[in-house]
């Protein structure tokens, strides 16, 4: 009786890790996916719109106007901006546009 209650609890086990193996394989091929897209949506933004959303007053929502509507994509000008304390009315101004 004991043999035959080992068998069938490692056929389970068997079982299980079969599933888990699936499972880890799927996930694997999902983060390929995921990572080709994040590598390609990443060479669409240009570099300076990074650094923007570095900068404390700038949110993303406000980068991606600057980005799109203002072609603002230089951050030294809104770092020099911030020197001459002047962001309030460079952002407002740009935000206007």
């Amino acid at each position: 009786m004991l043999p035959a209650v080992l068998c069938a609890v490692c056929c389970l086990l068997c079982a299980v890790c079969c599933v888990l193996y699936t499972v880890c394989c799927v996930l694997c091929c999902a983060l390929r996916v995921v990572s080709s897209y994040l590598q390609e949506l990443s060479a669409c933004v240009p570099d300076g719109v990074c650094a923007m959303l570095q900068l404390p007053l700038l949110g993303p929502k406000r980068v991606m106007r600057l980005w799109k509507e203002a072609a603002t994509l230089c951050c030294a000008v809104l770092c020099c901006a911030l020197c001459c304390d002047v962001l309030c009315c460079a952002v407002l101004c740009c935000a206007v546009l």
